[in-house]
């Protein structure tokens, strides 16, 4: 996926994804989607402590996170889990899935460290095209 001549090829089989989706229903509809693409090691979590528990357990180099930006719990637990990322001083990037985001849902997003945001519903292919351009910035 990566096309830096200094790095060797990213390839999705290679980078451990995290999803965190408090709706069940989204979160297995992403982890198909991850599968289908070629991820092969994908973890689905639903609550903040198991997305917490996951960054320092299962050290995931993808995070998608599920979330209603306009809901102000529902955001207040993914930045929770941002800043716990921050702390761990890891460069994990960060995508946003959420339903129809506006602009301003999406100047919020990256002002909370987001790498990118999904919209959703989406295709297979945008959810590629979205993580090569998040994998092709790693380091």
């Amino acid at each position: 996926m990566s096309e830096n001549p200094f790095r060797t090829t990213i390839s999705p089989d290679m980078l451990p994804a995290l999803i965190f989706s408090q709706n069940a229903r989204v979160g297995e509809l992403l982890h198909k989607s991850l599968s289908q693409i070629g991820f092969v090691t994908i973890m689905v979590v639903e609550t903040e402590a198991e997305a917490v528990a996951a960054m320092a357990t299962f050290a995931p180099r993808i995070v998608i996170m599920f979330a209603n930006i306009r809901d102000a719990d529902d955001f207040a637990v993914v930045k929770a889990i941002n800043k716990t990322r921050a702390a761990s001083n890891r460069r994990t990037p960060k995508i946003l899935a959420m339903m129809k985001p506006s602009l301003d849902d999406i100047v919020k997003a990256k002002g909370e460290g987001f790498w990118d945001v999904l919209p959703l519903p989406a295709t297979i292919n945008a959810i590629a095209g979205r993580l090569e351009t998040v994998i092709t910035r790693l380091d």
